[in-house]
């Protein structure tokens, strides 16, 4: 719209105020809503959006690249990162033990080449950018994985 130009709400675009309902929604919808999905009558909720977890790293291409953002020692502190960063569609954690201690890698996406991951990096917003995100080959963690 222009800069200056007003128009007049119509009475369709008006917003009506309505009472939230008192009911609890049943768990499926609660579940379904929680995914971020609105719920549809006479339709089975789809299924709650869960981290992924080193099988999913066995299911890439040997061949490309990923972006490892952190590391933890606390398998579920690796799941909170990916939570609280809203990266379930982005990112994994992949279980790898280093010199006798479980580590847990964030990962986030694939590439199909060196560059294009180190040119993700830059482009890396700053919260993903604060513990020094680095390149890996994807069959470097495929090799190290520890598949519980």
């Amino acid at each position: 719209p222009d800069k200056g130009v007003k128009s007049a709400p119509s009475s369709q675009n008006q917003a009506k105020k309505v009472a939230p309902s008192r009911q609890a929604a049943s768990p499926a919808v609660a579940a379904t809503q929680a995914a971020g999905r609105p719920a549809k009558a006479g339709q089975a909720p789809a299924p709650a959006r869960r981290v992924r977890g080193s099988a999913w790293v066995m299911e890439q291409d040997a061949g490309t690249f990923t972006v490892q953002l952190t590391r933890w020692a606390d398998e579920a502190r690796a799941k909170k990162y990916i939570e609280d960063n809203q990266l379930l569609d982005d990112a994994a954690y992949v279980h790898v033990r280093h010199r006798g201690k479980d580590w847990y890698l964030v990962v986030y996406r694939t590439y199909p080449s060196l560059g294009s991951a180190r040119a993700a990096i830059k482009a890396l917003p700053p919260a993903l950018k604060k513990y020094g995100p680095w390149v890996r080959n994807i069959s470097s963690l495929q090799s190290a994985a520890v598949l519980d």
